[in-house]
């Protein structure tokens, strides 16, 4: 495009923004009338009266009493007698201030300014092919093959020659340190440097095992080009190495140019100088041999980690809660996040509730942390929560008018915490220890504490009549909203637990939540932040102000919402380990309610006035509870009531490993199955659709990894 060209484009683009305003800088006087397909104008080419000068939308302009018509141009020319285009193109210009484009830089043309080749030779100095490069002025290169006077290499393939150098190399016949580079050229500078050095025929190249095994015995040194593909390339040969047992280092050039290389290092460097460049011993990485993006090596020491991600919001009361707590906790991110979603669950009451059928689906919650004994502070998380709530909310008033704390006394006979829990309908258990609750009811369950939480909790919302066992007196819970926190460990829980317990089932009625380790290590525990504080309070007693206000509106699913809760219904009831143990079903069959739960308090964290739960709450709440789906399936492999145990533990660490996957041997690990027994479960899982397979390289042998497939 010329420069005239241009700067009548943006005249025209200039004029048709606004055509009236531009006209008048050109010349044309008056005041115009807006009709609605432009202006209309008295016509300056005739004693016009009535105007009949119409200026278009477009730009373009048309009289119908003289006939006159055109574009702005055209209309310049007309008005101040200008014949050429080129003076009406300036006079247009110059008026609406739109300058002439600036010359556009001269772009001197690519030229090539030298051409070398290289003989390519195998390992004993026998021809193979020539590999030619031509340099441009503009620093580009380019590069091609010959196999004497024939263009191509005539189907042999490069990544099986000998790097450029091998035969001088075998010729030495003695261990030496050897450098690859990328490129003859880098090649012969490094050598004439004084190196031993070898030459790869390009980053787009992999050189073979058979390429590379006279490297055996000799110590490499891979020096990369300074540029992505320069990188990735001395890792492909580095994995390639690494298969053939060779040791090798990575050099590094900190003051590389762009893709700066051995010969241009040695342009302005000594021997003495490439001795001081910092080099790192090789550590193999996993190279994807199909589209699949392969775990870190150690995802499976923290399985539930992508759960906790995803089930952990960046924003609202929740996430403000754990960027509270943390940094005086020493409690993983999950424990904090059962703490939070506890104190919404206390705040909200009998408030937040979704229309199931004819019931109400409450947001209470019965959630247990369970860990080592001290290793993951579990009461320490639990106290935190309690803190918070006791001071944020309290309970109902006493007979002398004054408010009782919204805690039920985890302490005492069953009988006296089963009066409280009548006086706190929506009041919340704090237990430290679950299993010692469980030992206290143990001997007469009918008629105590286990029983009346079991019932409570599927009657939330209603009235409920108990009977309490060699007691002369019957309790009546009025519009229950029961909530538990509670920690133990595996060894308590399989001392205590019942049958009844997992089939009645006092136990399935919680979301369990593991934590292996410490988030950090704390000496010294830092103050709290009193700001922060008052701030998380004021947001829990938001909530049931804003309850008040909606008198009684209950939540809903979004539509997206909605459409996902049915696709993770339907997947949920397909899961092979709920068909193969009575105990996993009982455990996990409530979890497709509690993820409805969960998501209200997610959506009242992100929003206290919302009745809507909408997707970006719902994604959260699924993370949640297949977190805790994990702890149900981990905690009835441990006390041997999970139906095939085998079976239940592959599916439980291949879920837990994630969209990721894991590796075989990984898995064999993490699951302590035998190949000879762990090789029928995948190929089983397989046949089901639910597992999916493919390989990676590592170390230049290829491995196999399996991610789990829910249908």
């Amino acid at each position: 495009m010329t420069k005239d060209e241009a700067r009548k484009r943006s005249v025209k683009e200039a004029v048709a923004g606004d055509p009236p305003t531009r006209y008048a800088q050109v010349g044309l006087k008056g005041e115009g009338r807006r009709e609605k397909t432009g202006h209309k104008f008295l016509c300056p080419f005739h004693a016009d009266t009535d105007p009949s000068l119409h200026i278009y939308n477009d730009g373009r302009f048309k009289c119908f009493g003289c006939e006159a018509e055109g574009d702005i141009f055209d209309f310049v020319g007309r008005l101040h007698n200008i014949p050429t285009f080129s003076e009406q193109l300036a006079f247009a210009g110059d008026a609406l201030g739109i300058a002439p484009p600036p010359d556009a830089p001269k772009v001197e043309r690519r030229r090539k300014v030298g051409e070398r080749h290289w003989s390519i030779l195998d390992a004993q100095g026998q021809y193979l092919a020539s590999h030619y490069r031509a340099d441009y002025s503009d620093g580009s290169k380019r590069m091609w093959w010959q196999v004497g006077d024939s263009n191509g290499l005539g189907g042999l393939d490069p990544n099986v020659f000998p790097l450029h150098g091998t035969a001088d190399l075998v010729a030495l016949d003695r261990p030496s340190t050897v450098v690859v580079v990328e490129g003859e050229k880098a090649r012969d500078a490094a050598q004439a440097a004084g190196l031993i050095a070898l030459g790869t025929f390009g980053a787009g190249t992999t050189p073979s095992e058979e390429a590379l095994s006279h490297l055996v015995a000799h110590e490499v040194l891979l020096w990369p080009d300074n540029d992505d593909e320069g990188r990735a390339h001395m890792e492909r040969v580095a994995r390639v190495l690494g298969a053939l047992e060779v040791p090798c280092s990575i050099i590094t050039w900190p003051d590389a140019p762009p893709k700066g290389d051995a010969a241009d290092f040695f342009e302005k460097h000594t021997l003495t100088d490439f001795e001081a460049l910092p080099r790192q011993a090789h550590s193999p990485q996993l190279q994807v041999l199909e589209s699949e993006s392969p775990p870190p090596p150690d995802a499976y020491l923290d399985p539930i980690a992508h759960f906790v991600r995803q089930a952990t919001p960046k924003a609202g009361w929740i996430a403000d809660y754990i960027r509270y707590a943390a940094p005086f906790s020493e409690c993983p991110e999950q424990f904090l996040l059962v703490g939070a979603l506890t104190a919404l669950s206390v705040a909200a009451g009998t408030s937040a509730f979704m229309l199931w059928g004819d019931e109400r689906l409450l947001a209470n919650t019965y959630f247990c942390l369970v860990g080592p004994q001290s290793i993951p502070r579990k009461s320490t998380a639990l106290r935190t929560s309690r803190r918070l709530v006791e001071e944020a909310i309290a309970g109902p008033v006493d007979a002398e008018g004054e408010p009782t704390s919204i805690s039920i006394s985890e302490t005492g006979s069953d009988e006296g915490i089963l009066e409280e829990i009548a006086a706190k309908p929506a009041g919340v258990l704090w237990w430290s220890e679950l299993s010692a609750a469980l030992a206290q009811s143990q001997k007469r369950y009918s008629g105590g504490l286990k029983q009346l939480l079991a019932e409570l909790f599927d009657a939330a919302g209603q009235a409920r009549t108990h009977k309490v066992r060699d007691a002369a007196k019957t309790i009546r819970v009025e519009n229950p909203c029961p909530h538990v926190l509670a920690a133990t460990t595996i060894a308590w829980l399989k001392q205590q637990v019942g049958e009844w317990d997992l089939y009645g089932g006092f136990l399935s009625r919680f979301c369990y939540v593991f934590g292996e380790r410490k988030s950090k290590k704390l000496p010294i525990k830092p103050e709290h932040n009193a700001d922060q504080r008052r701030e998380l309070i004021g947001g829990l007693q938001r909530i049931p102000r804003e309850a008040g206000e909606l008198a009684g509106t209950p939540f809903r699913l979004g539509a997206e919402a909605e459409a996902a809760y049915c696709r993770f219904y339907d997947e949920f009831e397909d899961r092979p380990e709920l068909r193969a143990s009575d105990a996993v079903a009982s455990f996990a069959s409530r979890l497709t309610t509690y993820v409805l739960k969960v998501a209200m308090l997610y959506e009242l964290a992100l929003d206290p006035a919302s009745r809507e739960v909408r997707l970006a709450a719902w994604e959260h709440a699924v993370g949640f509870v297949e977190m805790c789906y994990s702890g149900a399936i981990r905690i009835l492999e441990e006390i041997d009531r999970g139906g095939d145990p085998e079976l239940n533990r592959v599916v439980r660490v291949l879920r837990e490993a994630g969209p990721g996957g894991i590796g075989w041997r990984e898995l064999m690990r993490a699951v302590r199955i035998r190949k000879d027994r762990l090789e029928p479960i995948v190929t089983t899982l397989g046949e089901a659709g639910m597992l999916q397979a493919w390989m990676v390289k590592t170390g230049g042998r290829d491995a196999r990894m399996l991610r789990y497939e829910p249908r």
